[in-house]
């Protein structure tokens, strides 16, 4: 159970969640597992604020009183699983099944009239799966294999209430083979190699505010191999490339109907990436852990939300992201002193097309997190971390004609305290009070600015028991 008031005016939240899990193990070759659950939740949206707007309002306040969502969410899944197991083998078999059905509705109270998007989501999955592994003193080798079947069927209401509205049927479905191959030779070779092909087939049918029916279908496959080499028993040299593809969710066709624009739009292909990876691991067991790695990848038909069309869109030339990423972590006097630091520095451009050489939005051109935990007691755990995000381009800002949100570093804190089977916690969030926007949002033009007012200090405390 959750409620809380939220920092903004219209920013409250309220949610309950069920959850069930049974494991039925009647012998050692057979377990099946069902689990079940059940989400609701109700939400203000408070919207986002130009300048002149914080000036009136304030950052705690909204122009947007009214707005809200709400989601209910319900799936029960079942899953058999047979084992058997020789000298130096294991073979596994399991199927998944599952059934979902997510309904969400969020309403608009604007612009002289009630725009809303409801959307009615039922999701089957079929998932046959063979896990085999061989493990003896020269070589370890774990292979996967299986199928995927997905069925999902979304049913859209959108546009405004009080005078029409977009009632759209899409349905999705899609069978998907994949394999995937690690081995380790000698304890010092590594490899892996895998594929997956997909075949997807959609049908839309919009019933109103116009009558429309058409079909389309897609293919693709992705690739994905490794290897690597440890120099030493701390020291671990790979390198790995990976071609994946990600077909569009239901709700990607379907923007939410305004007065501006939004709708059905069945021309959005899927997009499909290359991505390079080179990296080194290295254990000074037991101090510290030290990560390395350089990273590029390329997307081509990047799915994109399109602010001058009010549709997800593909922008058709290749999007690249490239940077490098190290991570430590440290173990210090056994234990009761851990400092952890991970740092991205990246460059993400758009590849030829309208906005070729230009900067994506949103995206941070480096981003740190440090902090260190300490353990004074044995019943007593103090995490403090920093986190500082480079300045970045609002969202639709891919002309990159508007000025940046700022840099911002913020402070965090938290204290666990555990007696047998409780914990009790309490957390400060945003320590030093920082005033930053953690989302902006600009118009196609470049003449509209708008902010979303990030929380400054805010208290936690909690308790978890366990029994």
């Amino acid at each position: 159970y959750e409620d809380a008031g939220g920092y903004r005016t219209n920013s409250e939240f309220w949610s309950n969640d069920y959850f069930a899990k049974l494991n039925f193990h009647p012998v050692d070759m057979f377990n099946l597992a069902i689990t079940g659950g059940y989400h609701y939740d109700k939400y203000g949206m408070p919207g986002a604020l130009t300048l002149a707007n914080i000036q009136s309002v304030e950052r705690t306040g909204s122009i947007y009183p009214l707005d809200y969502g709400r989601t209910s969410d319900f799936y029960v899944t079942a899953t058999p699983e047979f084992f058997i197991e020789g000298d130096n083998t294991q073979l596994e078999f399991s199927l998944f099944n599952s059934f979902r059905k997510r309904n969400s509705k969020g309403v608009n109270m604007a612009w002289g009239g009630a725009y809303e998007t409801v959307h009615h989501v039922a999701t089957y999955d079929l998932s046959p799966k063979v896990d085999f592994s061989i493990d003896t003193e020269s070589i370890d080798n774990k292979l996967v294999a299986g199928l995927d079947w997905h069925y999902v069927q979304d049913d859209v209401l959108s546009g405004n209430r009080w005078v029409s509205q977009d009632q759209v049927d899409i349905k999705k479905n899609s069978l998907g083979m994949y394999f995937k191959n690690n081995i380790t030779l000698f304890d010092r070779f590594l490899a892996n190699f895998g594929a997956r092909g997909e075949w997807v087939a959609y049908d839309f049918d919009q019933k109103a505010a116009m009558v429309y029916n058409a079909e389309k279908s897609m293919h693709d496959m992705s690739l994905e191999c490794g290897t690597g080499y440890k120099l030493t028993d701390t020291s671990l040299l790979y390198f790995s490339y990976a071609r994946a593809f990600r077909f569009p969710n239901t709700e990607e066709y379907f923007q939410s109907k305004t007065v501006w624009g939004g709708g059905l739009n069945t021309g959005l292909k899927h997009q499909t990436s290359n991505s390079f990876e080179l990296g080194w691991k290295y254990n000074t067991n037991p101090l510290f852990d030290f990560n390395v790695a350089a990273f590029l990848m390329d997307v081509k038909n990047e799915i994109y939300y399109d602010p001058v069309t009010y549709t997800n869109s593909n922008y058709g030339p290749k999007v690249r992201h490239m940077g490098m990423e190290f991570e430590v972590q440290g173990n210090l006097l056994d234990g009761k002193v851990k400092p952890f630091s991970t740092y991205t520095i990246q460059e993400a451009t758009f590849k030829g097309g309208t906005y070729s050489r230009n900067q994506v939005p949103l995206v941070p051109k480096s981003k740190l997190v440090a902090g260190v935990t300490i353990k004074p007691l044995d019943c007593m755990q103090w995490t403090t971390k920093m986190q500082y995000l480079s300045a970045r381009y609002k969202i639709s800002d891919m002309s990159n004609q508007v000025g940046k949100l700022e840099s911002y570093v913020t402070f965090d804190t938290k204290v666990d305290v555990t007696f047998k089977n409780v914990t009790v916690w309490g957390a400060v969030n945003n320590l030093l009070d920082t005033e930053y926007y953690a989302y902006g949002v600009t118009n196609a033009a470049g003449t509209t600015e708008n902010f979303y007012p990030a929380a400054e200090r805010t208290f936690e405390v909690g308790m978890t028991l366990k029994y």
